[in-house]
C-alpha cells in the first residue's frame, strides 16, 4: 500500500535495498494508513508501508534524504497522541545515522531451512 496519491509500485526485494525503515506500529491498518498519509503531506517525502497481523513497518523511498528524514522524525513526533488517540502503539523507531541493511531474503530463507531440519 502506498501513502501517496501517486502509486509507486515496490517489489520486497527493492524495498529492502531502496528504502530503510523508519518506524514500526501496531494498530488498525486504516489508522495507520492516515498517519502514513499525515507525514507525507507535512515533509513531502516518499513514504510506503507494509502491514501483516496488525503490524505495520512504514519505510523511507529516498534513503539519501537526510533534510526528509529529519522531517519525518519531527512529524512522527508530532504525530504521537493522534497514534495513541487511535489506539496505536509505537513498537520501534529506527535510527536515523545507525541504519543497517537487514539480510537478504535468501539468507533468511536458508535460516529458516536450517532452523526447521530442511536444510538442502
Amino acid at each position: 500500500m502506498s501513502a501517496t496519491d501517486e502509486v509507486v509500485p515496490y517489489d520486497a526485494e527493492s524495498l529492502l535495498k531502496e528504502g530503510r525503515p523508519v518506524i514500526l506500529l501496531e494498530g488498525n491498518s486504516r489508522d495507520i494508513d492516515d498517519f502514513v498519509k499525515m507525514v507525507v503531506s507535512a515533509t513531502g517525502s516518499r513514504l510506503d508501508w507494509q502491514y501483516s497481523g496488525y503490524v505495520a513497518q512504514v519505510w523511507h523511498l529516498e534513503p539519501n534524504d537526510k533534510d526528509g528524514r529529519d522531517r519525518i522524525e519531527r512529524e512522527i513526533e508530532a504525530l504521537k497522541t493522534y497514534l495513541s488517540d487511535q489506539g496505536c502503539s509505537i513498537l520501534k523507531r529506527y535510527p536515523v545515522d545507525r541504519y543497517e541493511p537487514p539480510a537478504p531474503l535468501l539468507s533468511i530463507h536458508k535460516v529458516f531451512q536450517v532452523t526447521f531440519g530442511r536444510e538442502e
